[in-house]
């Protein structure tokens, strides 16, 4: 039993889906969802109690999480999640490039905000932690790849700033 589980969060399809299994499989785990500073509707929703929605299309690297705004159905299961921690845009492309380094897999952005949501959470905990990650899609077309590796953001490990 996981103590916590992350998973990004644009419509709130994935996200609200994993909180009803956690319920069912492991209560106890609290569930995170992760967003990218630029594109933190979920985030608004979650801390008004009321579905926010952008007028355009938000930018960010993390094209699977660039939604207007929650659903309505989604967002009655979101209102019960543990909460949100928002992502720099550089610690996106950082993951994206370790991730894809260690797993020899392809991993968009939107799949590495889960992780880089699950790391800036650990650094606020001194005691070990179970934790799952949802990696989700490998849906990441050519010029995105190609944008994503124009810079070495390995050199550097992210900022955890909360």
């Amino acid at each position: 039993q996981p103590d916590a589980l992350f998973g990004a969060c644009g419509g709130g399809g994935l996200l609200s889906g994993s909180y009803l299994a956690k319920e069912l499989l492991s209560p106890i785990t609290q569930v995170f969802g992760v967003e990218p500073e630029t594109a933190n509707d979920a985030t608004y929703s979650y801390n008004e109690g009321r579905i926010y929605r952008f007028d355009d299309s938000p930018k960010t690297i993390a094209d699977g999480v660039r939604t207007l705004s929650l659903s309505p159905r989604t967002f009655h299961y979101i209102q019960h999640i543990d909460g949100f921690i928002e992502v720099e845009e550089k610690n996106i492309y950082y993951w994206v490039q370790w991730l894809s380094h260690i797993l020899k897999v392809t991993i968009e952005p939107t799949a590495a905000l889960a992780m880089a949501g699950a790391c800036k959470w650990l650094a606020t905990h001194t005691s070990k932690k179970r934790i799952l990650v949802l990696l989700s899609g490998g849906n990441s077309s050519p010029e995105v790849q190609k944008h994503v590796w124009q810079a070495n953001y390995l050199d550097q490990l992210p900022e955890h700033k909360q």
